[in-house]
């Protein structure tokens, strides 16, 4: 598999905080293929979302998750949407991997940190895990 479809998820409503990882991130994971989520690290997009009505970004998101090859998402600020993309692409058997900045003021979901299908990659700067995301990704190719 060369070129894949990179669903990468992050807080949208639940808070911009780390809107610029989740840019530097998207940045690093497009030498992979396309990010079908290149929104969520837009830095204009604020908290209060996109231009869509809720149906459309859930009808969207969904469409989305099922044309991914992987699943990334920044889960360091809690987010009721990303723990249900994690779980649907759980659900899916769609190769996932969450990332948690270790200097997050929130600490991580039991639920995530428990589950044993959910691989979690802990940082300190976004460039910490670029090997361990790189890896992750060659397991997924190599299938």
């Amino acid at each position: 598999m060369s070129d894949l479809n990179i669903y990468f998820g992050g807080s949208i409503s639940g808070g911009r905080e780390y809107v610029n990882r989740y840019e530097v991130f998207c940045d690093h994971l497009q030498q992979y293929g396309d990010i079908l989520t290149e929104h969520v690290a837009d830095p204009s997009l604020d908290s209060t979302g996109e231009d869509l009505s809720k149906k459309e970004v859930y009808e969207r998101d969904m469409r989305l998750l099922d044309e991914a090859d992987l699943f990334i998402a920044d889960v360091s600020t809690p987010s009721l949407g990303v723990g249900y993309e994690v779980r649907y692409a759980e659900g899916k058997d769609i190769p996932s991997v969450v990332l948690y900045h270790e200097g997050s003021d929130h600490s991580l979901s039991g639920l995530i940190r428990g589950n044993p299908d959910v691989d979690v990659l802990r940082y300190n700067e976004s460039d910490d895990i670029f090997d361990e995301i790189d890896s992750f990704v060659s397991e997924v190719q190599d299938k």
